[in-house]
């Protein structure tokens, strides 16, 4: 009598535990799955807010803004193209060539329009180029890593003008600026 009092609930108790933790769970889905599962369109999305975050600080950069407000709106371009890198990381792999024009459309609308400028401003000098010329190849190297025939589509579809803008003066300004480091850090 004392042993079926004690065993009887017991065993319930113990087999209704088994069932509960012998049951399968779903797994959540992992992040990259989700993230392949939506595709291009979130690299989209992303490469448009980079888009839409730089247009109001790029049109501050006029032909003659005085130098402190095309440095700060250099500095705010720069801060966006950092912040993007990081967002854009998670998207490496993913399968993008539903957007992939769309994409390539958005990065030649906003080099052209950041170049542009950059060429009509008289404050412009080799510091702001720099700048410049540092985040977009690390931007663009994500870009590549996503996709690797992505930069060279966006470099294809710039301006002929705007193309030698950028082999001219910011591959001849961050020679110089290397030169110049160089220089002074001999002369020290």
């Amino acid at each position: 009598m004392f042993f079926s009092k004690f065993f009887v609930p017991a065993v319930a108790l113990l087999s209704a535990a088994a069932g509960v933790f012998a049951s399968p769970i779903a797994e959540p889905a992992p992040v990259n799955a989700l993230i392949e599962k939506r595709g291009g369109q979130d690299v989209y999305n992303a490469c448009q807010h980079v888009y839409d975050s730089c247009h109001p600080h790029i049109v501050k950069i006029t032909p003659h803004a005085p130098t402190v407000d095309v440095v700060a709106a250099v500095d705010a371009i720069v801060a966006v193209f950092v912040q993007a890198e990081v967002d854009l990381a998670v998207f490496v792999g993913v399968d993008i060539s539903a957007q992939i024009v769309a994409i390539v459309n958005i990065h030649i609308k906003l080099l052209t329009e950041l170049f542009l400028a950059l060429k009509a401003c008289v404050a412009v000098n080799a510091s702001i180029l720099a700048k410049i010329d540092i985040v977009l190849k690390a931007y663009l190297a994500i870009l590549a890593r996503i996709n690797a025939s992505l930069c060279g589509k966006i470099g294809a579809g710039l301006p002929i003008l705007v193309q030698l803008y950028i082999n001219l003066k910011l591959t001849l300004c961050v020679s110089l600026l290397g030169l110049l480091n160089i220089s002074i850090g001999i002369n020290l």
